[in-house]
């Protein structure tokens, strides 16, 4: 449509107020900086997008996880399992009943026939002997009666792959298997080497975390070891047994000449182990042969397994105890007297 007015009003406006030329050259270089410029925009928010993404996932449980196999903890096999209707620690370890020694015995050794203890007062890990029947003063196997733990297989055949354990950890583990105790975080504190038999035998003493108990076990090092009798087998002695703080026990006598010995007969050994004054530090031994031994106690514990040499010696000895001065504090005559 043609309207002679408005052409000429836009005339009038064209010449009172002229447009500038237009800059083609200037019009694309600014059309491609405002490109450029929306380009890493979208790209920033999509990374912090992505970063958000990332946080966020990282505080939800399982996001993120639908593609990787689930994280197993990896648990060792137990190597106890409580003795049932046994308290655990040393509560399993007191005083107990006839009847409660012969109940542990049958766990650990099935149902036999046990010796009477005289006198009568049972504890973990005493021993207990079983007549053969129809053999007069002849035993079957002696029952240590159990303390409170049960060893599984998985710690049986961690002893069986390590027969002569050299640290600390695989020390007590073995004594624990010989206990039916758990002395796993007990401590050790001393061990003495000696011969029996035709072995070397290294016998160790662990005490528990409170201090009032005490077990010894010994651990075959070489050779092959013959039976040990039986006040010379694995135990654990409590604050309730007088024998644990006692210098005149020191030196309790065990024959070795007689039993069993083919080749390495080393006559009486001394075994003994326990709690004296900790002002204590050296414990000297004079057999009634002249042959002389040292023990060293380390803050009142000691350990004690000594064999003298001479088969037909007297069993009688004197003990000697001694502080870190080398001042003499207490001498002890033992007297010979006959074994059980």
């Amino acid at each position: 449509m043609h309207d002679p007015e408005i052409g000429a009003e836009l005339h009038r406006l064209v010449s009172r107020d002229p447009l500038a030329p237009v800059d083609a050259a200037g019009l694309l270089e600014r059309g491609r900086r405002g490109r450029r410029r929306r380009r890493v925009a979208s790209v920033a928010g999509v990374t912090a997008a992505v970063v958000a993404i990332g946080v966020g996932a990282a505080l939800v449980p399982g996001i993120g996880s639908a593609h990787r196999e689930p994280e197993v903890a990896e648990t060792a096999a137990p190597l106890f399992t409580p003795m049932p209707g046994v308290p655990q620690g040393e509560a399993a370890l007191g005083k107990i009943t006839q009847a409660e020694a012969e109940r542990r015995c049958t766990i650990r050794y099935g149902a036999r026939t046990w010796d009477k203890f005289h006198p009568s007062v049972y504890r973990a890990t005493m021993n207990l002997m079983s007549p053969l029947p129809g053999k007069p003063n002849s035993y079957g196997p002696v029952c240590i009666v159990s303390g409170d733990s049960k060893p599984t297989a998985a710690a049986l055949a961690k002893v069986k792959q390590n027969p002569v354990p050299r640290t600390a950890d695989d020390q007590l583990l073995s004594c624990s298997v010989q206990l039916w105790h758990d002395l796993t975080k007990w401590r050790l504190v001393a061990t003495e080497q000696g011969d029996w038999g035709n072995g070397q035998l290294l016998r160790i003493l662990a005490i528990s975390p409170t201090g009032r108990s005490a077990a010894s076990c010994d651990l075959l090092l070489s050779g092959q070891a013959v039976p040990l009798p039986r006040s010379s087998m694995p135990s654990i002695r409590t604050a309730q047994d007088e024998s644990l703080m006692s210098l005149s026990g020191v030196a309790v006598n065990e024959g070795s000449g007689q039993i069993g010995c083919k080749s390495n007969c080393t006559g009486w050994t001394y075994t003994n182990y326990g709690r004296v004054d900790p002002a204590i530090t050296r414990i000297h031994i004079k057999a009634a042969n002249g042959a002389t031994h040292d023990v060293t106690a380390t803050n009142g514990w000691y350990v004690l397994w000594w064999s003298n040499g001479d088969p037909k010696s007297r069993r009688a000895a004197t003990v000697t105890a001694y502080n870190a001065s080398g001042q003499l504090l207490k001498t002890v005559t033992i007297p010979e007297f006959s074994i059980r």
